[in-house]
């Protein structure tokens, strides 16, 4: 697998795709952001947890998201986007998402339409 960049991603292995055989490296540095998901791997049809956490004074308008993993170092708009969700007020989330689309993803955290954490290569 080729790495785009340190550290920066946590690749969904969706629908029959293994977890890359590297392993993974330690994760930018963004005080106060973190995401991550588990199972690292997953059928259509089971869920994904999303757990998350942010400064107190992190923005309104953050958000975590899905993109397909050819999206990943592209500047996203809405119509890019899998899936993804507003950040609510507070330190820390987890999200339960029901998933049906099989490939690869990488899951994104945005402040201000900036990625602040990505998960770690799997």
């Amino acid at each position: 697998m080729k790495r785009i960049a340190p550290s920066l991603f946590l690749i969904l292995a969706l629908a029959g795709h293994s977890p890359a055989a590297e392993p993974p490296a330690p994760a930018r540095a963004n005080p106060g952001y973190s995401i991550r998901v588990s199972p690292a791997a997953i059928a259509p049809g089971g869920t994904i947890t999303i757990q998350w956490t942010a400064p107190d004074s992190h923005p309104a308008r953050d958000f975590i998201g899905l993109c397909e993993k050819a999206e990943a170092d592209k500047p996203l708009n809405s119509g890019q986007w899998t899936w993804s969700q507003p950040v609510p007020t507070g330190t820390a989330g987890r999200v339960n998402l029901p998933w049906n689309v099989p490939g690869e993803y990488v899951l994104r955290f945005q402040s201000d339409g900036k990625d602040v954490a990505r998960c770690p290569a799997l």
